[in-house]
C-alpha cells in the first residue's frame, strides 16, 4: 500500500515495482483507489518493493525474504517532492553529458522523464483499455503546411507502440534505412529505447527553455556521433507537475542534403484516471524529393524538396474494457455559405470539400453547410456545383486551417460576371475594346440554345481619300450548355452587328456600340426547328419536309468533318436517304417518310460512325450532333477540369489529368508543372494507381489499355469528394 507521508491518505496511481535481489524488475503495477497494488508471484527470495509518483519522491523497501504460500504487507510513504523544475537554471553553453542522470539539474528533469516513460511503456503491455485509433497519411506542400491529400483508417485495439522504433540492439545501425526501392524509412523512438542503456549511453543530454513554452523546461538529446543518422529533440515537461508532455525530435545526418532540417517526429504524452501514460497523438515527417534535369548544374544535381510525407495517428476514444467511456478526443468543425455572385443568391445543392480528404457536404436551401469530425491541419477547401461548368469557370479553393474544438467559418463564392468576363477577356484587357455577353434563346420554345454560334461583325475604315473604303471585319465565339457568350475584343466607336446561329438557322441581328471599353449585355434568339411525335404511316403516304440535319466534328479538334458522306436507311437496310458535309461539317439528309431510321456518317481518314437509330416525325427536322471518338482519350475532351498529355515515352498515346491535379513542383516529362496522375480502374479493377513522379507515379496511357470501340461508359471524379468508397485508393485525391 502506498499513502501520503504527510496524511496517510492513499495514493492512487502510484507506479509499484518488484525487484529482485539484483535491481532487476520482476512485476509493475498501479495502485487503486485505496492506494494498493496486489502482485502474485511464483518466486521465493529477497525482493525489494519500491514505489514513484511524479510530484512525490521515490520510496523503496527493505529487501524482503519471500517464502511460499506467504504474504508480505509492505507499506510505503512518499513525501511530496518539490519538483521546482522552473527554478533550474539552463546555461547557454553546456558540454555533452553522457547519461542524464549524471548532472544534477538534468537528473532532477530526468526522473520525472523517466517515471513518465516507464509508467507508458508498462502501460503498452498491459489490456486495460480500448482504443480507437484513427491512423492516417498525409502528403503536405513544401513547406509542410498545407494538407494536400490524406488518407485515414479506424481500429479499435488494446494500446501497443503506435509506429516503429529502432530495436536498443540495432541502435547503430540509425534511424535512418535504405529501402530496396531507393526510398527510405524513417523510424520513430519509443518509451523502450529512451529508456535503454543503449540510447542513454550514445546520445548527450542537457536542458532547454523555449518563448513557445513558458511553462515548460526540456530535457534535449542530441547524437555523440554526429556521422551516422540518428535523432535529436526535446522531451518537454510541465515546469510545475514535472509530467511529460510532448516529445519532439528531428533526423541527423540524414542520407540526402536537401532533406536536411525537414525529417523529424513528435508525440504527444497522457496520463489517463488510474494512473496510466499513452501516447495521445504522433507524427513522422519525411520530405518527397524529385530531381529536375533543367536545375542541374555544376555542384547541384537538380534534386528539389516538392512535398512532405506525413505519418501518424490519434487515439480518438478511450473506453474501459467493459466499454464505460473515459474520454473522447476533440474535433473541429468547417462551416460556411456557398454564394452565387453572378445571381446574388445563395448556392444550394453546392458540394463542398477538403482537398486530398474524403470530407465533403452538401449546402442546403441557403447555401449553408456544415464539415464536423475534422483532425487538426490546414486544409485547401472547394466546391463543385453543375452551374461552374455552365460558367465554364473554376473557382479558386480557399485555405482553412482546423482546429481541435473549434468552427472555422468559411465563405465560397462563383465570381461575380464582371470578374468573370474580366479573366475571360485578361488578353485584350489593354487593348481599348469592349466586352459583350448575353445568352442565346430560342425563340419559339424559350430555353437557351448550346452550342450556337454568334458572329460579331463591323466595318473597318481602311481609307477616306479620294474615296472611302471600307472591310468586314468579324469574329465568331460559342455559347457554352447554358447558352451564355462572351466575346471579348469588341471594337469601340464602331456600329457592331451581333448574330446568333444554329445549323442551318439564324436569328435577328443586333446592332451595338461602345463609346469607351466597357461591358454590355445583347441576349440573341435563334428559332429551331420543333421535333414533333411520330405520326402513324400508312403505306404508300408520303412527305417531303421531314428529315434530319446536324454537323459532323472531331471530337479531337472539335472541328468540322468535311466531305463526309451521311446516309439514313429504313428498317430493312435500303438506303432512302444520304447528303455530303459542307465545310461546317452541316449535313441535311430528307426522309420519304415520318418513322424510324438508322443514320450513319463514313469519312476519309476516320472510323465509320456505327448506326444510330432515330425517330423522324412528320413534318420536322430531327437535329443531330455527333462526334467519332478514334481514340478512348478522345471520349474525354470537353470534360470540364480534364487536360490530356503525350507523355515523352510513349509515341502515339496520351494520358488524361485534371487541372485540380498539377502541382507547383518540378517535373521531368511535362514542365512547369509536376502532374499527380489519377488513378484508372477498368471494369472496377485497378490498372493504374497514378500519383506523384516524385513517389514513383506513372500516366496510364488510356489510348493502349482499351480501344474506343469496345467502351460502353467511363466515369470521371473531378473532386474527392465524388469517388466513391470502393475506388478511394492512395493517390484519389489526384
Amino acid at each position: 500500500q502506498v499513502l501520503t507521508a504527510e496524511t496517510r491518505a492513499p495514493l492512487a496511481g502510484a507506479f509499484v515495482t518488484i525487484l529482485d535481489g539484483h535491481g532487476a524488475v520482476v512485476r509493475s503495477g498501479l495502485t487503486n483507489e485505496s492506494g494498493t497494488a496486489l502482485f502474485v508471484m511464483s518466486i521465493a527470495g529477497r525482493t525489494r518493493v519500491q514505489a514513484e509518483l511524479i510530484g512525490r519522491a521515490t520510496r523503496a523497501s527493505p529487501l524482503l525474504a519471500l517464502h511460499g504460500g506467504r504474504t508480505e504487507h509492505v507499506r510505503l510513504l512518499l513525501p511530496l517532492h518539490a519538483v521546482s523544475l522552473d527554478a533550474i537554471r539552463v546555461e547557454a553553453e553546456e558540454q555533452c553529458r553522457i547519461r542524464p542522470d549524471h548532472a544534477e539539474g538534468i537528473a532532477r528533469v530526468w526522473e520525472s522523464v523517466r517515471t513518465s516513460l516507464r509508467v507508458q511503456a508498462w502501460t503498452e503491455q498491459q489490456a486495460r483499455y480500448r482504443l480507437e485509433i484513427s491512423s492516417y497519411e498525409r502528403d503536405l506542400d513544401a513547406a509542410g503546411r498545407t494538407v494536400e491529400r490524406e488518407s485515414r483508417r479506424t481500429r479499435s485495439r488494446v494500446t501497443r507502440t503506435p509506429f516503429r522504433s529502432v530495436p536498443p540492439a540495432e541502435l547503430a545501425s540509425g534511424f535512418v534505412r535504405s529501402l530496396p526501392d531507393g526510398g527510405h524509412e524513417w523510424l520513430g523512438a519509443d518509451a523502450a529505447l529512451l529508456l535503454s542503456d543503449e540510447f542513454l549511453n550514445s546520445h548527450c543530454f542537457g536542458l532547454a527553455r523555449s518563448p513557445a513554452r513558458a511553462a515548460s523546461i526540456g530535457l534535449t538529446f542530441a547524437p555523440a556521433d554526429a556521422a551516422r543518422p540518428d535523432i535529436a529533440g526535446t522531451l518537454w515537461l510541465d515546469d510545475r507537475s514535472g509530467r511529460l508532455e510532448v516529445l519532439e525530435y528531428r533526423y541527423t545526418a540524414v542520407p540526402q542534403e536537401e532533406a536536411r532540417g525537414l525529417a523529424g517526429g513528435r508525440a504527444e504524452f497522457e496520463a489517463l484516471p488510474d494512473g496510466s501514460w499513452i501516447i495521445r497523438s504522433w507524427w513522422i515527417r519525411a520530405p518527397v524529393l524529385a530531381r529536375d534535369p533543367g536545375m542541374a548544374r555544376a555542384g547541384d544535381a537538380g534534386i528539389r524538396v516538392v512535398g512532405v510525407r506525413e505519418t501518424g495517428g490519434e487515439v480518438v476514444s478511450i473506453t474501459s474494457l467493459a466499454n464505460a467511456p473515459i474520454r473522447e478526443v476533440q474535433r473541429g468543425t468547417v462551416a460556411g455559405i456557398v454564394w452565387d455572385s453572378t445571381r446574388a443568391a445563395p448556392l444550394a445543392d453546392a458540394t463542398v470539400y477538403l482537398g486530398g480528404t474524403a470530407h465533403a457536404g452538401t449546402t442546403d436551401a441557403t447555401g449553408r453547410f456544415e464539415l464536423r469530425g475534422l483532425a487538426p491541419g490546414v486544409f485547401t477547401a472547394g466546391f463543385t456545383h453543375p452551374r461552374l461548368d455552365e460558367l465554364g469557370i473554376e473557382p479558386a479553393v480557399t485555405e482553412v486551417e482546423v482546429s481541435a474544438g473549434d468552427t472555422a467559418e468559411l465563405r465560397l463564392a462563383i465570381p461575380s460576371l464582371a470578374t468573370i468576363l474580366v479573366a475571360r477577356c485578361r488578353a485584350e484587357a489593354d487593348s481599348g475594346t469592349a466586352v459583350v455577353s448575353g445568352i442565346v434563346s430560342d425563340r419559339r420554345r424559350g430555353g437557351p440554345v448550346p452550342g450556337a454560334t454568334v458572329r460579331v461583325q463591323w466595318q473597318q475604315v481602311e481609307r477616306m481619300q479620294p474615296v472611302v473604303q471600307a472591310r468586314d471585319r468579324w469574329f465568331e465565339v460559342r455559347t457554352d450548355t447554358a447558352g451564355r457568350y462572351i466575346a471579348c475584343g469588341v471594337p469601340v466607336d464602331e456600329v457592331v452587328t451581333i448574330r446568333a446561329s444554329l445549323l442551318a438557322r439564324s436569328g435577328a441581328a443586333a446592332q451595338v456600340s461602345f463609346a469607351r471599353p466597357e461591358h454590355g449585355t445583347v441576349n440573341l434568339t435563334v428559332e429551331l426547328p420543333v421535333a414533333g411525335a411520330a405520326a402513324t404511316v400508312t403505306a404508300g403516304e408520303r412527305s417531303g419536309s421531314q428529315g434530319v440535319q446536324g454537323i459532323l466534328t472531331d471530337h479531337e479538334s472539335g472541328g468540322p468533318v468535311r466531305a463526309a458522306a451521311v446516309t439514313i436507311r429504313n428498317s430493312v437496310g435500303d438506303m432512302v436517304g444520304d447528303a455530303i458535309t459542307d465545310d461546317r461539317g452541316f449535313f441535311r439528309v430528307h426522309a420519304p417518310l415520318p418513322g424510324r431510321y438508322v443514320l450513319s456518317a463514313d469519312a476519309l481518314g476516320y472510323r465509320p460512325l456505327p448506326g444510330e437509330a432515330l425517330e423522324i416525325a412528320r413534318g420536322r427536322l430531327a437535329i443531330l450532333e455527333k462526334r467519332t471518338p478514334r481514340r478512348t482519350s478522345d471520349v474525354l475532351l470537353g470534360v470540364p477540369g480534364i487536360l490530356t498529355a503525350e507523355p515523352a515515352n510513349v509515341i502515339g498515346g496520351r494520358a488524361i489529368y485534371f487541372r485540380g491535379g498539377i502541382r507547383s513542383a518540378f517535373s521531368i516529362t511535362l514542365r512547369p508543372n509536376d502532374v499527380c496522375w489519377p488513378m484508372v480502374y477498368i471494369d472496377r479493377q485497378l490498372v493504374s494507381t497514378g500519383g506523384l513522379p516524385a513517389a514513383g507515379g506513372e500516366p496510364a496511357v488510356l489510348d493502349d489499355l482499351v480501344p474506343a470501340a469496345v467502351v460502353q461508359a467511363i466515369e470521371v471524379y473531378r473532386s474527392p469528394a465524388e469517388v466513391p468508397s470502393e475506388f478511394n485508393g492512395p493517390n484519389a485525391g489526384c
